[in-house]
């Protein structure tokens, strides 16, 4: 699989969800150590095929910290626009759809779970390939921009 790393990440890693389905009680499990208490954005990844028959998912997304349920976000990720065109990036069968989840999000130093099951109507979700979460420091439009 090919993903758009960042140097930045403190977090960047995917499951692969296999051509037999993503079954809707199987939740991918992203473990995190945050090195240091910070502000951070985490970005989710999501990589299907050509024959996915939906123009969206629905994602059940629990964050924990020590064990401790943090919070749990029900999110529907817009694959396609009303003329089937997939957004994101593709190539070959294949296209990734990226999505902002949380921003400048204060995280304490210490181990989070994230865990992402598919929350469609159809028990075994066929055409999801993989998902993703990235980390990364927040950064204000100010330290964004280049130097002079």
């Amino acid at each position: 699989m090919l993903w758009n790393c960042t140097g930045r990440a403190i977090y960047d890693n995917h499951c692969e969800i296999g051509s037999h389905g993503w079954e809707s009680y199987d939740k991918q499990a992203f473990l995190i150590d945050v090195p240091r208490t910070g502000v951070y954005d985490v970005d989710m990844f999501l990589m299907h095929d050509n024959d996915y028959r939906y123009r969206n998912v629905w994602l059940f997304i629990e964050y924990l910290s020590s064990g401790d349920t943090l919070v749990t976000d029900t999110v529907n990720c817009l694959l396609a626009d009303t003329y089937g065109r997939w957004y994101g990036g593709g190539w070959g069968s294949y296209y990734q759809y990226e999505q902002r989840l949380k921003e400048a999000v204060r995280l304490d130093s210490g181990r989070y779970e994230v865990y992402i099951a598919q929350g469609m109507r159809e028990r075994n979700l066929k055409g999801i390939a993989a998902v993703g979460l990235r980390v990364t420091p927040h950064q204000t439009q100010e330290e964004a921009a280049p130097a002079d």
